[in-house]
C-alpha cells in the first residue's frame, strides 16, 4: 500500500494562491483509486509540507461525511469541498452544520444552485462552479443571483486567460486551473527592457566554456545579484562563522554548479516578479522533482541539466516568447532543448512525467512511471521534499508570499 498525492493552485483575483485543492490517491500493488480517508492521508505526510502554510481545498466524499471520527484536520488550515448532493438532502445538511459547527469552511458544488437548495445557501461560505462549456453571459447570470453577499463562487476548469478573463469580469471570487501557464506570446518591443538584460545575463551564466573569472565579471556588473549572492552566502543557510565581502570568495564556496543553479533561479525570479508568483513555484518543484527521479532513470549523472530543465520549463510564460525562440539564444545542452522545445527523448519522457504528477493526471502518469520503472514508493517523499525546497528559495529569493490570514471562506 501507498499513497501519492499533489496539489492544484486556487488563486483569487489578484492572481495570487489562497490554498491548493488536494489531490490524493492509494496505491496497491501499482493499482491507483481515489483515497476516500483523505483526513488521515493529509495527517500522514503533514498538511503544512503539502500546502506550505497556505489553505488546503479537501475533496470530501458521502461517506466521509457521515463518519464523525473521520474528519480530524484542522479547521482553521481547511476547507472542505462537498462537490455531490446526497439522498435524501436532509442528511448533507445535517452533515454541513456539524462541520460548520466544529468551524470548518464549507466550499459546496453547484448543485446547490441547480437543485434550488436554500437550505444550504446559509451554511455555504464557498459555491464551485465548474465553467467548462459556460459563456460569459451564463456565469454572470449565476453570480447575479447569489442569494447571500458573503458566499464566495470558484471558478473551476479555468484553462486559458480567456476564460480567466470571462469569469472575472461575470464576478467570481476564486480561480482553479492552469490558466496562469498558458504562454501568451508577445512583441519584442513589449516585452520590458529588464527581462531581456536578465535573459542576457541568464545566458551568459549557463555558457558551458565559462570560467570563474567571467562568472565573477558578470555578477559584479548587476548590482542585484551580487547584493542577492553575498546576502546568500552570508544567511545562517551556510553557517559561516566569518562574513565573505568578495564576489570571488563566494564564487570559490559554492563551486561551478551551484553558483549557475543559484544564479539561474535569482534571475528568473527577476524576469518572473510581474506574473503570479505560482509560476515560479510550479518551475522550482519540477526543478526539484526532475533531479530527485535522475537516479532512478539512469541520468543521475545529468541531475544538475534536470534541474535547469524543469527551472526552465515556464520562461516561456515568465518572458512572453516562444520556447523555441528563447532555446535557440540560451546555451543549455542540447538533450534539455530539444525536450523543452517538446521533442521526443528520455529527457522529454521525464518532464512528461513530471507534468501529469503535477496536474494530478494519475494515470498518465502510472504509464510514465512503468515505462521508465519509477520506484512508485519513493514519489510522495520526492514531491514533498520538492514542493518544501520550492518554498524555502522563494523565501530566499522571490516576493512576498502571500500569508494563510489572507483568505478567510467569509
Amino acid at each position: 500500500m501507498g499513497i501519492i498525492t499533489t496539489r492544484q493552485p486556487i488563486f483569487d483575483r489578484k492572481q495570487e494562491v489562497v490554498g491548493y485543492e488536494v489531490c490524493c490517491a492509494i496505491r496497491s500493488d501499482r493499482l491507483f483509486a481515489f483515497e476516500n480517508e483523505i483526513g488521515n492521508t493529509l495527517l500522514l505526510i503533514g498538511l503544512n509540507r503539502l500546502t506550505g502554510g497556505k489553505r488546503a481545498f479537501v475533496p470530501v466524499m458521502g461517506e466521509m461525511l457521515l463518519n464523525d471520527d473521520s474528519l480530524s484536520l484542522p479547521e482553521l488550515s481547511i476547507v472542505i469541498e462537498i462537490l455531490k448532493c446526497l439522498d435524501p438532502v436532509d442528511i448533507l445538511i445535517d452533515a454541513c452544520a456539524k462541520l460548520k459547527s466544529a468551524g470548518y469552511t464549507l466550499a459546496l458544488g453547484d448543485f446547490v444552485i441547480r437543485k434550488n437548495l436554500s437550505s444550504l445557501f446559509d451554511l455555504a461560505d464557498i459555491i464551485k462552479i465548474d465553467i467548462a462549456g459556460l459563456t460569459i453571459e451564463e456565469e454572470r447570470a449565476l453570480i447575479d443571483n447569489r442569494p447571500n453577499g458573503s458566499i464566495k463562487f470558484l471558478a473551476a476548469r479555468v484553462e486559458t486567460m480567456e476564460q480567466f478573463e470571462d469569469s472575472f469580469k461575470a464576478g467570481f471570487d476564486l480561480f482553479q486551473g492552469y490558466f496562469f501557464s498558458e504562454p501568451i506570446v508577445v512583441s519584442g518591443r513589449e516585452i520590458p527592457g529588464y527581462k531581456l538584460n536578465h535573459l542576457r545575463v541568464l545566458n551568459e551564466v549557463n555558457r558551458k566554456d565559462i570560467e570563474f573569472g567571467d562568472l565573477d565579471k558578470i555578477i559584479r556588473q548587476d548590482v542585484t545579484l551580487s547584493y542577492k549572492l553575498l546576502n546568500f552566502i552570508n544567511s545562517a543557510f551556510f553557517g559561516l562563522r566569518y562574513n565573505v565581502s568578495s564576489i570571488r570568495h563566494a564564487l570559490d564556496l559554492l563551486g561551478e554548479r551551484e553558483i549557475k543553479r543559484w544564479a539561474s533561479l535569482v534571475i528568473l525570479c527577476d524576469i518572473g516578479k510581474d506574473k503570479p508568483l505560482e509560476l515560479l513555484a510550479a518551475s522550482l518543484v519540477r526543478a526539484n522533482l526532475c533531479e530527485a527521479f535522475a537516479p532512478q532513470v539512469g541520468l543521475e549523472a545529468k541531475s544538475s541539466e534536470l534541474f535547469l530543465m524543469g527551472l526552465f520549463s515556464l520562461v516561456d510564460i515568465l518572458v512572453g516568447r516562444t520556447m523555441k525562440d528563447i532555446m535557440d539564444e540560451m546555451p543549455l545542452a542540447t538533450d534539455i532543448k530539444s525536450a523543452l522545445c517538446g521533442e521526443d527523448n528520455k529527457f522529454r519522457k521525464l518532464l512528461n512525467l513530471v507534468l501529469h504528477y503535477e496536474r494530478g493526471d494519475f494515470e498518465s502518469f502510472l504509464r510514465y512511471a512503468s515505462e521508465m520503472d519509477i520506484n512508485l514508493g519513493t514519489v510522495t517523499d520526492h514531491y514533498l521534499a520538492s514542493v518544501e525546497r520550492a518554498e524555502e528559495a522563494l523565501q530566499l529569493y522571490g516576493p512576498q508570499k502571500v500569508s494563510l490570514g489572507a483568505f478567510r471562506g467569509n
